[in-house]
């Protein structure tokens, strides 16, 4: 808030000293004064011009009386509103409301000697002092301003009074002079009125103007820290704004920040995003249909895109909503799970029982003595299925059981070397090799659930690789990409590959290329990669196994 508006003490128009001193830190006040400034010199130029242009001598508008005095007068008020103009604004602030208060009382001694040599009220100059008096009270507020008028007053009829007394019975116009002070009060009360008015509404202003930008700065810091992207296009269909998640969804760089360090909204690069041109385009034609997902760049991760219009013209800016889909499939996994988590707790022991009094039926009936041979192979097969029904519930207990996501920064190649020394631990015959392992790398994830997608990647690669070669061999590649700043890791296998036929529902649950696979392990590991906003996929291999790649969420990405 201005100085000015907290030192006052209100609208009564009384002030302390210190609100008089402050009062020229505004620089609406200081411009007034310019201004002000500038009418002394114009008026006192004027009148000097005046007496010399018309002649004083014998002459009844100005310096009637005593021509000398009046060109004398006139010129050195000439340069007394040259000097003390500059030298106003030459003072420090503290001393500026004295200076002031000196100039005005000079311009009213000055105008009072000039009315004086002029023959008094009849010349009409009492009349400037008029303008004087309502800049002295519009710049000097309170009862200082209204010693002024008060000044004038006395000034004008004590004129009157001298050239009565020095001109014998020459009959003066006191009516008049007294009616002049009159206006000067009036028009000091009016100015003094005024000028309270003008301040009450400038304070108001300023009230209104800081909590407006507070109101400004509020809303770009809750639009920053929204999870939904918020992007502003132009009449060109061009980037004009957009907060943070917007940017790490688009790849945009945003090459401005504010004084607390979080980006602003305003963007360098302003190219229009294709992908997202052509879905605005189709809102355009057909507004009640939802738009395509798509990829920024290609790549990343899909794009769920809502607009609205912020004008009535096509040429207008529009707003555009950015949603990553992988949200919206981690919340709905949510819902997924609490139906599948409700589903096998109802039926887990009206399965699991039974299932385990054959499974120790078949048990019993192998130890038999009796039994032949051929049966035996039966009752294997009863126990192997037994077994395998066992892992598949035991699956889906362990989906639907599963805590909510907890993600948090991790340094991915410490916490990996861990892992891989770990898993080696529990599989002695596994090779596993990590390629750039110099690089560090930050991602957010629930470190359970990430020890549990690559034990899943793990356990499929070496068996794959084994079943081909006869190694358990895999290898690991740790990268960034470069679009993105996303980091993602490669599990690369020796395996036979996956056929095109495969790949469609390689990640379907209970789709299995494995007679003895459940088909759940994968589809587990997709659905925990969506749980913490990463992406697990499928990717072209340059060797004839088959290659997994997990991708990170953007490192300073917010999560819930």
């Amino acid at each position: 808030m201005n100085p000015e508006n907290r030192n006052r003490k209100g609208d009564s128009g009384h002030a302390d000293p210190l609100a008089f001193q402050t009062l020229f830190l505004d620089a609406r006040t200081t411009t007034l004064f310019r201004v002000y400034s500038y009418y002394r010199i114009v008026s006192a130029v004027s009148l000097l011009l005046l007496g010399l242009g018309l002649g004083v001598k014998d002459n009844a508008l100005v310096g009637g009386r005593y021509p000398d005095l009046y060109l004398y007068g006139a010129a050195i008020y000439v340069a007394i509103t040259l000097v003390t103009g500059s030298l106003f604004f030459g003072r420090s602030e503290r001393s500026r409301l004295g200076w002031l208060y000196t100039i005005i009382l000079i311009d009213i001694a000055a105008i009072t000697l000039l009315l004086h040599a002029s023959d008094g009220i009849a010349s009409g100059l009492g009349i400037l002092l008029i303008v004087n008096l309502a800049a002295g009270n519009i710049l000097i507020p309170g009862q200082m301003g209204l010693l002024l008028p008060a000044v004038a007053s006395i000034s004008v009829l004590g004129n009157e009074a001298y050239l009565s007394l020095s001109g014998g019975s020459e009959q003066r116009l006191y009516f008049q002079a007294g009616l002049h002070g009159v206006i000067y009060f009036a028009v000091s009360w009016s100015m003094q009125y005024l000028a309270r008015r003008i301040r009450s509404s400038t304070k108001l202003a300023d009230q209104r103007a800081e909590e407006l930008d507070d109101l400004q700065q509020l809303n770009e810091l809750i639009i920053q820290r929204m999870l939904t992207g918020i992007m502003v296009l132009d009449g060109n269909d061009q980037i004009k704004m957009m907060n943070r998640s917007a940017r790490n969804l688009v790849h945009a760089d945003i090459t401005h920040s504010d004084i607390s360090g979080e980006p602003k909204l305003s963007i360098s690069d302003s190219k229009p995003i294709p992908e997202l041109t052509e879905r605005l385009r189709g809102w355009r034609r057909q507004p009640d249909q939802r738009p395509e997902l798509f990829k920024a760049n290609g790549s990343g991760p899909e794009i769920q895109a809502n607009f609205a219009a912020l004008g009535s013209r096509k040429t207008d800016e529009t707003l555009v909503f950015l949603e990553d889909h992988s949200q919206i499939t981690q919340r709905a996994q949510h819902l997924k799970l609490a139906s599948l988590g409700n589903l096998t707790a109802s039926i887990a022991h009206e399965i699991r029982n039974p299932l385990g009094a054959i499974s120790h039926a078949a048990q019993l009936l192998y130890e038999s003595p009796d039994l032949s041979e051929a049966d035996r192979k039966l009752v294997n097969i009863a126990q192997s299925h037994s077994v395998r029904a066992n892992d598949i519930i035991e699956n889906i207990l362990q989906l639907s059981r599963g805590k909510p996501s907890e993600p948090e920064q991790i340094e991915l190649m410490s916490w990996l070397g861990t892992f891989v020394d770990s898993y080696k631990e529990n599989h002695p015959e596994a090779d596993v090799t990590i390629l750039n392992k110099e690089q560090q790398r930050m991602v957010r994830f629930d470190r359970g659930q990430l020890m549990q997608v690559l034990t899943n990647l793990f356990d499929n690669g070496i068996r794959h690789s084994k079943q081909r070669t006869g190694m358990p061999t895999i290898e690991v590649v740790v990268g960034e990409n470069i679009d993105q700043g996303r980091p993602y890791i490669l599990v690369q296998d020796q395996g036979a590959g996956i056929s095109p036929e495969q790949r469609e529902n390689l990640f379907e649950p209970f789709y299995t290329t494995e007679r003895s696979g459940t088909g759940l392990g994968l589809y587990i590991s997709r659905e925990l990669a969506q749980a913490n906003q990463a992406q697990l996929d499928l990717i072209e291999s340059e060797s004839s196994g088959a290659c997994f790649k997990l991708t990170f969420s953007h490192p300073q990405r917010l999560t819930h």
